[in-house]
């Protein structure tokens, strides 16, 4: 992950305290429409999160198969080459 999801989190935690200004100030239409872009981000967020856990599982996978069979290749082309 990189730097993006500290920044949704650090955008997510002002605009939480944006939202609690808007009640304590009773605008509360206000304050719901916030909450409801907070809630829409934060969906956003989970999904890109989950997008890229998957992908670097996926990586993890190739790079741990690809390691695994290095030894079998290495002892296979050295056949091939002295044929």
């Amino acid at each position: 992950m990189h730097d993006g999801l500290a920044q949704t989190l650090s955008y997510t935690k002002l605009t939480v305290g944006q939202a609690a200004l808007e009640m304590e100030m009773g605008h509360l239409d206000q304050a719901m429409g916030t909450l409801e872009r907070i809630n829409s981000g934060l969906d956003q967020t989970i999904e890109d999160t989950r997008r890229a856990i998957a992908s670097l599982q996926e990586q993890g996978r190739w790079t741990r198969t690809s390691k695994s069979s290095l030894p079998a290749w290495r002892k296979n082309s050295h056949r091939m080459v002295h044929r």
